[in-house]
């Protein structure tokens, strides 16, 4: 009788062992197994980086290691630096004038001479006789168009000084006045410009770049001139000057489209390609500011912008 009694308790009791089990002891883990490593943020990443940088930098300055070394793992640490992977990841200008307005998304504004959309091309300026006038000695530069002062300037200064003279108080013929547009965008000291454009004639001078300003003077001029070297320049409170011309000339006029890509980096190095052949390759940091929007200055050339994209650092 007794074991019958004590039956229903031995049930329970193996029923609640589990519980009490799973109450006192938890699961065992090996001590000796690989852990799983997080993989490192892009926040870490980049203080690591800048860590190594600042040590190769401190031992390149006190001649520690050899010179070699310490630039290969400089470049090392550039190939796995996430920043390097994109500099440019902001679209700021994404134009190809398909939809035969300039003045929105973006809005391009003339300020000097006539332009248009040419179809199925792109965008194009209309010559514009200058009026004739009279050289003489008196004449100052405030009588003179802006943009067309600003272009004499470059190229008088690409040419190392040299201008043309003219007898004093003899009539020039007209000329082609500047075409001036532009696009206000806030762009970063760091850029990425690629543009396509078809040149038409063998004559005058055509010039993009970023400013600065609400005047759209201070800045960088890229100025191409049909069999001359492509010119860089920087125009600044200081004047203009030449920062770069291309080795060999440049000519475009064959009516076909021709790509040309202006990259700058955040160290202020900038190189200059058309139909991916390099033309300039130069470092110049004399601005170290945003970027106010994008010139486009033509004189007598008949140059056409089919597109025209800008990337930025953001």
């Amino acid at each position: 009788m007794r074991k019958y009694v004590l039956l229903p308790f031995l049930i329970a009791s193996l029923l609640a062992s589990p519980a009490l089990a799973q109450s006192r002891y938890t699961s065992w883990s090996d001590p000796d197994a690989k852990k799983t490593v997080s993989a490192p943020t892009n926040v870490n990443m980049d203080k690591l980086i800048d860590e190594l940088n600042a040590l190769v930098d401190e031992a390149t300055k006190a001649r520690a290691a050899n010179p070699v070394f310490l630039q290969d793992l400089k470049a090392l640490a550039k190939k796995y630096d996430p920043r390097f992977s994109n500099p440019w990841p902001r679209r700021v200008i994404s134009e190809d004038f398909k939809d035969g307005n300039f003045s929105h998304n973006p809005a391009w504004a003339i300020s000097n001479g006539e332009y248009r959309i040419e179809k199925g091309w792109g965008l194009r300026s209309v010559a514009v006789a200058a009026t004739t006038q009279q050289n003489s000695g008196s004449q100052t530069s405030a009588n003179q168009d802006p943009a067309a002062a600003l272009l004499g300037a470059l190229l008088k200064s690409a040419l190392g000084g040299k201008s043309q003279s003219g007898s004093q108080g003899t009539a020039t013929p007209p000329k082609p006045a500047a075409s001036v547009i532009h696009t206000a965008a806030n762009i970063a000291n760091a850029f990425n410009l690629t543009m396509e454009i078809s040149s038409w004639k063998a004559a005058g001078h055509f010039s993009i770049g970023p400013y600065q300003g609400r005047n759209q003077q201070a800045g960088y001029r890229l100025t191409y001139s049909a069999g001359q070297p492509l010119s860089l320049a920087r125009i600044s409170s200081r004047g203009t000057s030449v920062i770069m011309n291309s080795a060999r000339p440049v000519k475009l006029e064959d009516k076909k489209v021709h790509t040309l890509r202006w990259t700058r980096d955040a160290g202020g190095q900038m190189q200059i390609l058309i139909d991916d052949q390099p033309l300039i390759d130069v470092s110049d940091t004399s601005f170290r500011d945003p970027f106010s929007g994008i010139i486009v200055i033509n004189k007598g050339s008949d140059v056409i912008v089919k597109t025209l994209t800008l990337d930025d650092a953001g």
